[in-house]
């Protein structure tokens, strides 16, 4: 594959801009145990097993441990926006030619709390000084920024913790705070975010 890069053409100065919106989303979502189903699988492990702390609070012998109040996976996904803009300016005349670019690209991730940003910049410029000699530049400048996260570790990632998520703590307190696990329990289960 030819890369070229774009150069500035002969006439009066032509200004051009491109944008772009776009949206991403999961296209299929893993089907997961409902609270009942992931209430006996978790007694059934607790029987089976020397319990430990975690197991005896998420073990679901009451009706509330068997409610099915949350998805995790359905908390953690969404629609994530992918904007795209981009400016050029490019012109010259017979002897010289110049071009300029200017463009700016952000999209969410369909994780909550990812991201990726990207602003670049592009010049270059060429002048026929002699029939011998011609001389010129190409100048760039890319700065990304963005938020990733675990979504391969069987203990922390994401994913995986969403997946083995107890279906019967809700994500939000009745004040609209964020709930999550229990503070003493924390290390029990990687964070979604």
């Amino acid at each position: 594959m030819l890369i070229t890069t774009k150069k500035g053409k002969e006439g009066t100065a032509t200004v051009t801009l491109d944008a772009k919106v776009g949206f991403r989303w999961r296209l299929k979502k893993l089907q997961t145990l409902n609270a009942k189903e992931f209430a006996d699988v978790m007694n059934t492990a607790a029987d089976a097993a020397v319990i430990r702390d975690w197991m005896l609070l998420t073990r679901p012998n009451t009706l509330t441990g068997r409610s099915p109040r949350t998805n995790w996976l359905d908390e953690i996904f969404r629609t994530g926006k992918i904007q795209d803009y981009n400016v050029n300016v490019n012109g010259g005349t017979a002897k010289s030619h110049y071009y300029m670019g200017f463009g700016y690209r952000k999209g969410e991730g369909i994780l909550l709390n990812t991201y990726s940003e990207r602003y670049s910049f592009r010049m270059n410029s060429d002048a026929q000084i002699k029939p011998w000699l011609k001389i010129g530049e190409n100048l760039s400048y890319t700065y990304t920024n963005g938020n990733g996260t675990n979504t391969t570790s069987p203990y922390t990632g994401v994913i995986f913790t969403a997946l083995g998520y107890p279906r019967n703590i809700t994500p939000y307190n009745p004040d609209g705070s964020f709930s999550g696990f229990p503070q003493q329990y924390a290390g029990a289960y990687g964070g979604p975010g």
